[in-house]
């Protein structure tokens, strides 16, 4: 694609400017990014986007989570799920929840294709005020890139500077490892919490917005290490495939190197990469 090389070349770019007047003991541990690290970064970015949509729906399907009406749902129809022990349930229980999307694979709405099994498990404790919940991989993968690693989700209840009301609030642990198609290694290390700020106390899911903050770091098969902290708030509408505000700012060795900026709200495929001073309008990916 012409867009993926566009931001391709542009990270080089700003690569190559960073670099100058650096010595030689920190390039040794800042490999300039290539077109394999972008390709990567972009295809893990699905995944975890992907993975949450699918999990917290299913918690919202335990009643864990948030209604249980969607009005596109991102779990694929043809995963075989399967809840065991049965309900009713006793306190203190731990209940394991699997979806199975098969070895030839189920698409989801996005198209992106998911194979093998995600394993949830959690204990069922009603009267709890938190729940943490840890899901893991079983031969899976995400169009064709294997997804490993026990990664955790806290859920709680309370109020915050962007939502004053009660609410849910997700803890989503990042750790990951991903091998791709050439059997080069990803691996991702961080936390986002998300919370719902709007569309809580309606019966649709394509009415909510959520507000997201955090930080990962991405170490690309090159060696090249980068870190992204959420600088001003993600906002995501389910009603909308693309974040619509928040920013994202990205460094190496703690020294700033790019901003992204999506926007004021609205949904569209457009957001502003700034390096050196300098912005570029790109197209986001779904």
């Amino acid at each position: 694609m012409r867009t993926k090389n566009f931001i391709v070349a542009l990270f080089s770019t700003f690569v190559l400017l960073m670099s100058c007047n650096k010595d030689e003991n920190e390039n040794l541990y800042a490999p300039e990014i290539t077109e394999d690290d972008m390709s990567a970064s972009v295809k893990t970015d699905a995944a975890v986007e992907d993975l949450s949509s699918v999990v917290l729906e299913q918690l919202g399907e335990l009643n864990l989570a948030a209604r249980t009406a969607p009005t596109e749902r991102q779990t694929p129809t043809c995963a075989v799920i399967s809840v065991s022990p049965q309900a009713p349930y006793t306190p203190g229980q731990i209940i394991t929840k699997t979806i199975n999307f098969g070895t030839t694979g189920c698409a989801m709405p996005n198209n992106n294709l998911l194979k093998g099994k995600i394993i949830i498990k959690f204990t069922y404790q009603p009267k709890a005020t938190s729940h943490t919940l840890t899901y893991s991989f079983e031969n899976f993968s995400h169009n064709d890139i294997k997804v490993e690693g026990t990664r955790t989700i806290t859920i709680t209840r309370g109020v915050s500077t962007a939502n004053p009301n009660d609410h849910l609030i997700f803890k989503i642990d990042l750790n990951l490892t991903v091998t791709l198609e050439n059997g080069k290694i990803l691996k991702i290390t961080g936390v986002k919490t998300r919370e719902i700020v709007e569309g809580q106390g309606t019966p649709e899911l394509s009415d909510n917005v959520y507000q997201i903050t955090g930080g990962w770091e991405t170490v690309f098969p090159s060696g090249t290490v980068r870190i992204a902290n959420i600088t001003s708030p993600l906002v995501v509408k389910l009603s909308c495939p693309h974040i619509v505000k928040g920013i994202i700012s990205y460094s190496k060795l703690d020294k700033p190197s790019a901003t992204l900026d999506f926007g004021n709200g609205e949904c569209n495929d457009k957001a502003t990469l700034t390096i050196n001073g300098v912005n570029y309008q790109i197209t986001l990916r779904k």
